[in-house]
Parts: structure tokens; C-alpha cells; sequence
């Protein structure tokens, strides 16, 4: 709608731009103005004279009270990036789709500067995406992202879906949802629990509705010092976890929970919330009934499922056998202390995102460095059991597919751990790549207590005229070869190369 208005104004004087977005922030009266050009873009065409003159018609179209800020990226009418992006808007627009489209075989035609897509689809979805508008949707998603003159999506039925094949496939990897069986139940508190209770161990944050089971510990009887009514606390424990128990009541003598007893079984339902006195959660229930609990097939849905995450592929340390040994020590006039008597573990993560807390890993790499030389390489891709954002998939090329196959973090960090046991760390901007380890360290009850250096900082020290310290840019100022960057392994090559000229230069011990 924006570069309707703009052509409007401006009688179709920059036929060569694309908006891709335009962000506006209210609380801060700005714009951001995403605005998308040719890659080979001529610079009579494309100029400082042509970007003020684009940019003053776009503020003129913007309210005045609005700061506008414009953002440039440059695009490439390539096959293997076109097929990236209609990939990405399923992820973002459509994710009940991605498993009716055969992403294999999207194809690309390329001509002059026209692009035809060929998109292969079920019978069930594919008149559906004619008539609910996907295809104009996605087109129009396309043409911000592009500048073509003509985008075209032609979509190829491909028969029906065996659903029989699904369910094989279902089956092949078992996965325990957490639900807990019960039976015989006798309501003690409130009406009855139609819920069906999940492990004590699948909540660890507070939740307003949680129905939970378990043998009955610590079970006390406590009445109010305001008011005189009876009270309960007692821990629940499915063998999955313990959870805390409050149950309140509105009776001053006998009450509904006074016949309960340590080691019987109840299930529970009410609000998980912080307690401040207890320190931690606690379930403050509204209902609790009477239960009998099948542990067996508790046990045995467990390891069915552990065994099913055992059967995916995982990486060990490989030796290395790349040309770049050989002249990785040659400018070195003195070997410095700390690589001649320290082994180093160079590392580097490829996460879903950049919240430290709540993102996940999807690849971790890495290189053992003995006596300053690179002896072996960890690498091995993670299912972070969650849709990889297009945006991470955008940067670091990894996609939900590269991951189906690949351990769980707690399949794969003992084995990385193990790797790097009795080493240092070394990882560019540590502080962001360790935290993660330490974070799922801590889930699994690991300890993370290597020495760290980060090979940004000791950057800042070593090289202080630089000016910029990404790993990009550093290895191409000292003539570091970086392949694939963005990936973990080639990554964690590269930064070991750098952390051998900072640790020579910086005489580390």
C-alpha cells in the first residue's frame, strides 16, 4: 500500500525499490522503513542524490510528528534464496500447511527478470490456497522481499496424502506426552477432577490452571491464627518431581482433608504460583480427590520415549585432518605460555535466537587446540524440540528439516562437556555463547567450571586500532580464512586461529 502511494506521488520514479516493512513505534513517535534494492543495482540508476530524493518523498507521506528511519538491504534473484523464502513464509504465516507442501521439490524459473515458482501441494490444501487467498498473500509477500518485475506461483497438485504413511512415521518416534492415568477416584474437595493430571516435572513456572498426582509426604494439618480455619500442606511426588501443596478450607474444627494420610495417592487441581513464605511454587488447590496411580505405565512410556530420543543421530570429537595446521604456528616467533602448557576448546553455538533464557541451541562446534595446534572437532546439530524462527533460519541457514534428525540438548551437551573437560574455553563474545551452556548445564545438573576467555575482548587488547570486532571482520583485517560463517564448526575454526595470534601477541599464560 506504501509503494502504491509512493508511485502515485512520485509518477513511478523508483520502479527498482521494494518496501519490505515499515515498523512503526508510537511509544517513541518513529518509523522504520525497511526498503529492499537490486544486488547489481547500477549506481546511475541508484546514487546519494536518488536515496535523498526517495527519502524525502517517503517522509512527506509520514505523519510530521514521526521520526523516519530508513534501512537498506540489498536482494539477489537467486533459486536457492528465492525457495529459502517461500520456505519462511509457511514457518511465519502458515505452519498447519508445511506439512502439505513438498518443500523438495519447489522449483524456481528464473527469466530475464521474471521469477515462476512451481509449488507441488496436496489435493486437500490446494484448492483451499487458491480460494483463501494464500497464493495472492504470498506473492504479494515475495514482491516486498524481491524486486522482480513479474512474481508468478503456480501450484501443482501432487495427489492425496497417505495418512497410513504419517502414522508409521508417528510411530517410529515415540513421544511421552505427560499424561499420568489414574483411577478409582473419591472426591475429597471440591466437585470431582475431570482433568487428566501431567508430570510433576513439566512445570516449573507458575501456571493458572494445573492438575497434577502423587504419593502424599510431610502431610500436616494447620489451622489459622486470623481466623481459626483448618489448613493442609503436604508434597506430591509422581517420580518425576515433588510438587508443594496448600489446601485451604472455610471449617473451624473437622475438615474435608482430615482423613488423608502420608503415602496414599491424590490428585490435585488449582493455580501453581510463587509462594514467598516456601520460597518456591506451590499449588494452592481447588480440588483433591482420592486416586490410584498406574506407575508401571508411567515407567514404561518413559523409556519408550528415551529410547526413541537415543535412536537420534549423534556427533563425537573427529580428528582433524585440515591443511591449516601447518601454518597456524609459522608467524609465531615464541610460543606463549598458555598454549604450550594448556589444552583449549575454541567453541561456538547457532541458537533459535538471542534471548539467553528462553531461545534454544540448534548447533554446537568446535576444536581442541594441544601445543597451539588443532588436533580434533566437535559438531553436531540440535533439535531444540521447537519451530526455528525464519529469521534465525535467515542467518544461520539452519532449518527445522537439518534438525528432525539430531540429539536433544541432554543427548549431546554431557558428551560436548566431556570434550571439553579439563580445557579452556575459548568462544567470540563468550558471555552470549556460554550462558547457554551454562543455563542447560544447570537443567541437567552439570557443572560448568572451566576457565573462559573471550576471544572478542582479548581482541580489543591485542588489535586496540581496529575500531570493530565481530569475527568477520577481524578475520579478514589479520587474513584469517572464514568459511560458512554463521555456521558453528567453521565458526569455531576461525576464532581458534584468532585466539593463537591474541594469545601470542598478548604473551597469555
Amino acid at each position: 500500500m506504501f509503494l502504491k502511494k509512493l508511485s502515485e506521488k512520485t509518477d513511478n520514479k523508483f520502479p527498482f525499490v521494494r518496501i519490505k516493512e515499515v515498523v512503526f513505534d508510537r511509544e517513541n513517535f518513529s518509523v522504520e522503513m525497511v526498503i529492499v534494492l537490486p544486488y547489481d543495482i547500477d549506481y546511475k540508476v541508484w546514487n546519494d542524490d536518488v536515496r535523498e530524493d526517495l527519502e524525502k518523498n517517503c517522509r512527506e507521506l509520514m505523519p510530521d510528528t514521526f521520526a523516519v528511519h530508513f534501512r537498506y538491504v540489498k536482494s539477489t534473484l537467486d533459486e536457492d534464496i528465492i525457495k529459502r523464502v517461500v520456505k519462511n513464509y509457511f514457518v511465519e504465516n502458515n505452519k498447519a500447511l508445511i506439512g502439505q507442501i513438498d518443500e523438495e521439490n519447489i522449483a524456481v524459473n528464473i527469466s530475464k527478470n521474471a521469477v515462476k515458482i512451481t509449488l507441488p501441494c496436496f489435493d486437500c490444501v490446494c484448492d483451499y490456497m487458491q480460494k483463501s487467498g494464500i497464493v495472492d498473500k504470498m506473492t504479494d509477500y515475495l514482491n516486498r522481499n524481491f524486486v522482480a518485475d513479474k512474481i508468478a506461483i503456480n501450484l501443482v497438485k501432487i495427489g492425496k496424502q497417505d495418512t497410513r504413511e504419517i502414522l508409521v512415521k508417528q510411530e517410529d518416534v515415540y513421544i511421552d506426552r505427560g499424561i499420568v492415568n489414574i483411577s478409582a477416584q473419591h472426591a475429597l474437595k471440591g466437585s470431582g477432577i475431570d482433568s487428566r493430571p501431567r508430570y510433576i516435572s513439566r512445570y516449573d513456572k507458575p501456571k493458572d490452571s494445573v492438575c497434577v498426582c502423587g504419593c502424599v509426604s510431610g502431610f500436616t494439618r494447620r489451622v489459622s491464627k486470623t481466623k481459626g480455619y483448618v489448613f493442609y500442606t503436604f508434597t506430591l511426588d509422581d517420580t518425576t518431581g515433588t510438587m508443594d501443596i496448600m489446601v485451604f478450607t472455610r471449617s473451624k474444627k473437622k475438615a474435608c482433608l482430615d482423613c488423608v494420610e502420608n503415602d496414599q495417592y491424590l490428585v490435585v487441581e488449582g493455580k501453581l504460583e510463587e509462594d514467598d513464605y516456601r520460597k518456591g511454587l506451590c499449588l494452592f488447590a481447588e480440588k483433591v480427590d482420592y486416586c490410584k496411580i498406574d506407575f508401571d505405565e508411567m515407567q514404561a512410556n518413559m523409556k519408550a520415549s528415551y529410547d526413541a530420543q537415543k535412536k537420534k543421530n549423534k556427533s563425537y570429537p573427529m580428528p582433524y585432518h585440515g591443511s591449516g595446521n601447518s601454518n597456524l604456528m609459522d608467524f609465531l616467533e615464541e610460543t606463549c605460555e598458555l598454549l604450550e602448557n594448556r589444552d583449549v576448546v575454541v567453541f561456538d553455538l547457532e541458537t533459535t535466537g538471542l534471548d539467553t533464557e528462553r531461545d534454544r541451541i540448534i548447533e554446537i562446534g568446535a576444536v581442541k587446540l594441544v601445543k597451539g595446534e588443532i588436533v580434533s572437532y566437535y559438531s553436531t546439530m540440535v533439535d531444540p524440540k521447537m519451530l526455528i524462527p525464519a529469521g534465525a533460519s535467515s542467518i544461520n541457514n539452519i532449518y527445522d528439516k537439518d534438525v528432525a534428525d539430531a540429539p536433544y540438548i541432554e543427548d549431546c551437551l554431557p558428551d560436548f562437556m566431556d570434550y571439553c573437560k579439563g580445557c579452556i574455553i575459548v568462544a567470540h563474545n563468550a558471555g552470549f555463547d556460554v550462558s547457554f551452556v551454562k543455563r542447560e548445564c544447570k537443567s541437567l545438573g552439570m557443572s560448568f567450571d572451566n576457565m573462559v576467555y573471550d576471544s572478542l575482548q582479548l581482541a580489543q587488547k591485542a588489535f586496540p586500532g581496529f575500531g570493530r570486532y565481530n569475527l568477520g571482520f577481524l578475520c579478514k583485517k589479520l587474513g584469517i580464512e572464514l568459511n560458512n560463517a554463521h555456521r558453528a564448526y567453521f565458526d569455531a575454526e576461525a576464532t581458534a586461529r584468532l585466539f593463537i595470534k591474541e594469545a601470542n601477541k598478548l604473551q597469555l599464560k
